[in-house]
């Protein structure tokens, strides 16, 4: 399983996210405590709208806290219900991602065991912070009795929903891991087709010049686009659904603090609206930063292979029989089947996205402000 590449993964099963076991009985168990889980919070879900809280007196407050709310259960259950359903899917994956590693350390010889140490401690960062920034707003309901409209009984879909969020970082991290090793090895071989005429083909120069290594190539290429694509699949809609959910919750909480800055709300919200919505900002960062870092990285193999390809025509010397051929099929193939995180074909999770989310967001504060002084 991937667990031997990512050690973190193993323990959103808790949570329902990724399955535990691959004994069928074992996973059948899960999928009645995931389940499970759907059933509690839909019962918080209905308890709490039964009941709705008394603190926000600004209708729009109210309106706005009413469509958080939905929208975190209803991006909770999509998501184990999506996780539930795909535990075959999420297994292929793995399984998968675990032979492209073991290719690069065969084939390629380069060592691929994990993550670089500062990515495994970025992550580790991103889900502490996920966590940890709960604690403000469970004191406060908890421990002062300020029940702050429906914090508590969302503090689990909002976990659930930080949680996928971390996930879906770390697959995506490992995917841009190992086309950032496969960028590095045609770096390479451009290097040394480069300094053909003055270097001696011997050793690893002579590695790298060989059709068998770029054949290598060409194949870990082709398994890491289907990938990409399986990744997209598993978590297209997770993805979707966490960036609306982001967004809404992030500018709502930003709303509710300027609320509380002009005295129109209690000074608490301050504490729990910060500890809201910067930790949901760092994360649309995270994800957004992961998309444009897997983008540059396909830009990177496409300009590097098409690079080998003019050296070769230039130099004009002689190379093994199908090696012109098998780097135009290569360069053909980069082009055609890019690497790229999508959201089911709504959005490519890029900078483009990030700074569209900033600025819809701006414009929501602005209108948020206008309704909520009348």
């Amino acid at each position: 399983m991937v667990y031997t590449l990512s050690p973190f993964i193993k323990y959103f099963g808790v949570l329902g996210l990724v399955p535990w076991a691959e004994e069928p009985s074992r996973q059948l168990a899960q999928k009645l405590y995931t389940f499970a889980i759907v059933l509690v919070h839909i019962f918080s879900y209905i308890l709490a709208m039964s009941a709705p809280p008394k603190d926000l007196d600004l209708p729009v407050s109210q309106l706005v806290s009413d469509i958080v709310f939905t929208a975190h259960m209803v991006t909770m259950s999509v998501i184990l219900l999506q996780a539930m359903f795909q535990y075959e899917e999420f297994s292929d994956f793995c399984m998968e991602l675990k032979s492209l590693n073991l290719r690069f350390q065969c084939q390629v010889k380069v060592p691929a065991n994990s993550l670089p140490r500062m990515r495994s401690l970025k992550l580790l960062f991103l889900g502490a912070v996920s966590i940890l920034t709960l604690i403000p707003g469970i004191y406060i309901g908890i421990i002062t009795n300020n029940f702050v409209g429906y914090f508590l009984y969302s503090i689990g879909s909002v976990l659930i929903n930080r949680c996928q969020t971390v996930l879906l970082l770390i697959n995506a991290e490992l995917l841009t891991f190992h086309a950032e090793l496969l960028c590095q090895q045609l770096q390479q071989i451009l290097r040394c087709r480069q300094l053909r005429s003055t270097c001696i083909l011997e050793g690893d120069c002579h590695r790298l010049s060989s059709i068998e290594l770029l054949l290598s190539l060409k194949q870990v290429y082709t398994q890491l686009y289907g990938l990409y694509i399986r990744f997209n699949a598993l978590y297209g809609w997770s993805m979707l659904f966490i960036f609306v959910v982001l967004f809404l919750d992030s500018t709502v909480n930003i709303y509710w603090t300027l609320l509380a800055l002009t005295e129109a709300y209690s000074y608490v919200y301050i504490g729990i609206s910060c500890a809201s919505f910067t930790p949901q900002l760092v994360l649309i960062f995270a994800l957004c930063s992961s998309g444009e870092f897997c983008k540059r990285q396909h830009e990177l193999i496409g300009s590097q292979i098409r690079g080998v390809s003019c050296v070769l025509q230039v130099q004009k010397q002689p190379v093994h029989q199908g090696y012109n051929a098998l780097v135009v099929e290569f360069s053909m193939q980069v082009e055609q089947d890019p690497l790229v995180i999508n959201a089911e074909g709504f959005m490519d999770i890029d900078y483009g996205l990030l700074m569209s989310i900033f600025t819809a967001m701006v414009t929501y504060l602005i209108v948020l402000m206008q309704f909520g002084s009348f």
